[in-house]
């Protein structure tokens, strides 16, 4: 009979391999495909890395979000969610056989224009300051803040750049654009909170922002274009 390739070239610490699939884990369990729940545990190595996240610092920042979502302020009108906590990464331990001796959860927050980042910042420290466990009492969580700190902006409709870049489009296309409100950033913000110009974010059609298969529709980029052209026109011969 021919030598199971695994038994080859893969080395374990264990017994023999089991035919098992894993759908999913938590702390120190792992549930296969067919609904059988194993503990993550190796003779001499105890347990491994995966699915060692603290659940009540992640529902803590769930229900903060929840929370910043039951009042959504009219330059968001018509998106469903506009304020997110994202956990982008969850870093833990030095190799897959060893337990984890600390953890690092990055987050990003984008919350309600009104709030400052202090403010937003300071929430979620008290979110998590307010997780009631236990283990948690006796290893307390450092939270430091990084990354920079946007505020938030809003172009009205009815300002004079949005009109002209409203008609260079109608004049291109043969109908008016549509102004979105995005839970987002963009470098616009700069100029209109900080040099108080007014500003706008006009561009071609994307899909997955921020995606492994971030993407923009090509037609898109030149449907803009033609948009653009005729707002330069307008705006320079505008300004003599």
């Amino acid at each position: 009979m021919a030598q199971d390739p695994r038994e080859r070239f893969l080395i374990r610490y264990a017994g023999g391999f089991a035919p098992l699939v894993v759908r999913r884990a938590e702390g120190a369990w792992v549930e296969t495909t067919d609904g059988r729940r194993i503990l993550d545990f190796t003779s001499g190595q105890i347990c491994s890395t995966l699915g060692h996240g603290h659940p009540r610092i992640v529902e803590a920042l769930r229900d903060l979000e929840r929370e910043m979502n039951e009042q959504i302020e009219p330059s968001m009108d018509g998106v469903a969610h506009p304020y997110n906590i994202n956990v982008g990464t969850f870093i833990a331990g030095d190799w897959p056989s060893s337990v984890p001796a600390s953890a690092a959860l990055r987050i990003r927050v984008g919350h309600p224009s009104t709030w400052t980042a202090g403010e937003a910042e300071a929430r979620v420290r008290a979110a998590i300051d307010a997780v009631d466990d236990p283990w948690l009492d006796d290893r307390p969580p450092t939270i430091r803040a990084s990354g920079f700190k946007a505020k938030g902006y809003a172009l009205t409709e009815d300002d004079p750049l949005a009109e002209l870049v409203a008609t260079a489009h109608r004049a291109a296309h043969g109908e008016p654009p549509k102004a979105v409100g995005m839970a987002s950033t963009t470098d616009a913000r700069l100029y209109l909170n900080d040099f108080d110009v007014p500003a706008i974010c006009y561009g071609p059609k994307a899909h997955d922002i921020h995606g492994i298969d971030e993407a923009v529709d090509l037609s898109s980029i030149v449907d803009g274009a033609r948009t653009l052209a005729r707002f330069i026109a307008d705006w320079y011969g505008a300004a003599g």
